[in-house]
């Protein structure tokens, strides 16, 4: 039902994209994740149990969302997590001019008894009919980057 809701909201919100540019030829909308890929791999990991979307609206002249994860909801970034969202900080975003793409970069808090920050960058990008998303996943430890990977998303417009 929420995931429901957050695209009923991301539709009813579609009146402010700027004159002339219709919702299919920008970010703003209801997206489903439909492939997840780890690294260069091929092998698709998106599975019936990673039900994730994001729906992108306007907020004045600034893009914002809401993301969408077993039956939850958070404010765009988010970063889900068994059971939720994990908490960030720091979350900085960008956005071409035209809404065809997206950079957000921030960080995950620590869980607890744990003291690996992830440090995040999301690469958004229209491509056709799908949006591409590049999430960058580094590890963070005692100020040092301890390596990290990126996951290939690829999502399709909700119905």
């Amino acid at each position: 039902m929420r995931t429901l809701r957050v695209v009923l909201t991301a539709v009813s919100l579609l009146a402010t994209l700027p004159l002339g540019l219709a919702a299919g030829d920008s970010l703003i909308g209801g997206w489903t994740l439909i492939e997840q890929y780890y690294e260069e791999g091929r092998h698709n990991f998106h599975g019936p149990e990673d039900a994730l979307g994001v729906a992108f609206h306007l907020d004045g002249a600034n893009l914002a969302g809401v993301v969408a994860f077993e039956g939850r909801s958070a404010p765009w970034p988010a970063y889900p997590i068994p059971n939720g969202f994990a908490g960030i900080r720091d979350a900085q975003i960008r956005i071409e001019p035209d809404l065809r793409s997206a950079v957000a970069n921030y960080r995950v808090l620590p869980a607890a008894g744990d003291d690996t920050t992830l440090v995040i960058e999301e690469r958004w990008r229209l491509h056709e009919d799908r949006l591409l998303c590049e999430l960058k996943i580094r590890f963070e430890r005692g100020g040092e980057l301890r390596g990290g990977f990126t996951w290939h998303r690829v999502f399709r417009r909700s119905s």
